[in-house]
């Protein structure tokens, strides 16, 4: 019995790349906010909640109607764009449209992923597909925080991010 699903492997490479990113949102936000002047970060990951929640609502229709794409390339360009504005930002306002952006992102291509993933499956292999596709999202989170981790490191909060555009940039150009 095979281990993963052939036909899921580009969203799963795109969630991938997507996600490289995600860890180090969570992660190093309250330390870059701090950088920035901001002593708590909560109501970014607030902002970030409802920019999420409110996309997903709106794009499961979007997606339904005008295809994946219609989610999936706008919700990559909201992550890279988010991504730039972390790497550049200069005080905190900065970061409120950075993770509104980000919410927005993953909220649009997320969901447009999983269902083009469920699109290429025949029932008999939707929970091999689904497996294969969470396994984007969970070596990307894993190897994120390492990959993303040293490089804050090394070279910064703002070298992080822009390596974290360049990561869904890949995405998108896989995609």
């Amino acid at each position: 019995r095979p281990l993963y699903a052939r036909e899921a492997l580009l969203p799963t490479a795109v969630q991938f790349c997507m996600y490289l990113t995600f860890t180090s949102y969570t992660t190093f936000l309250p330390l870059y906010a701090r950088s920035l002047g901001l002593g708590n970060a909560g109501f970014l990951y607030s902002t970030y909640a409802l920019a999420l929640i409110s996309t997903r609502v709106l794009g499961g229709r979007i997606s339904d109607r005008f295809g994946r794409s219609a989610v999936i390339i706008p919700g990559l360009g909201c992550i890279i764009v988010a991504l730039l504005v972390f790497a550049c930002a200069f005080s905190p306002i900065f970061l409120y449209v950075a993770v509104s952006f980000y919410g927005l992102g993953i909220g649009f291509a997320q969901p447009g992923l999983s269902a083009l993933t469920i699109d290429q499956l025949t029932p008999d292999r939707r929970g091999l597909g689904m497996s294969t596709f969470s396994q984007g999202l969970d070596l990307g989170m894993g190897l994120g925080g390492i990959v993303m981790g040293a490089i804050a490191a090394r070279f910064g909060f703002s070298i992080m991010y822009l390596c974290g555009s360049a990561c869904a940039g890949l995405g998108l150009a896989i995609f």
